[in-house]
């Protein structure tokens, strides 16, 4: 029956998945996100459900973080409003405490970062001026 097949195609899925972050160098997120949607089409209770989006979740938020990551280090105030978009981004995602503190002090940085570069900005022009 579906009840008994099922889990066992559910879990060859998640294994698949698994496999793939065990091979070195850059995992391979969207093979992974691609076995774990695989697998959540056969997943038959809320638990393995539960699991598949936990996981999918978890790499959702370390390519946001990444990105976020990488803009921030632009310094160009565009790039600076994309990482704060990144990271109210992924504030949306199910996390613990210590990660939702850790993202807003990112946050908090970002904006202190722009607002820097919006004041340099104000007074190189004021000092054309004069």
């Amino acid at each position: 029956t579906a009840k008994e097949v099922f889990p066992i195609i559910y879990q060859y899925y998640l294994d698949k998945a698994d496999n793939l972050l065990e091979v070195p160098g850059v995992p391979d997120f969207d093979g992974v996100k691609k076995y774990l949607h695989q697998s959540q089409e056969y997943a038959t209770t809320r638990v393995m459900k539960a699991i598949i989006k936990s996981r999918l979740d978890a790499i959702n938020l370390m390519v946001l973080l990444y990105k976020a990551d990488v803009a921030a280090s632009k310094d160009s105030p565009e790039d600076l409003k994309a990482a704060r978009g990144y990271l109210k981004e992924a504030l949306s995602y199910q996390m613990d405490e210590l990660e939702s503190t850790r993202i807003k002090k990112k946050a908090e940085a970002v904006k202190l970062k722009l607002e820097g570069l919006k004041s340099s900005a104000a007074k190189t022009a004021e000092d054309k001026k004069e």
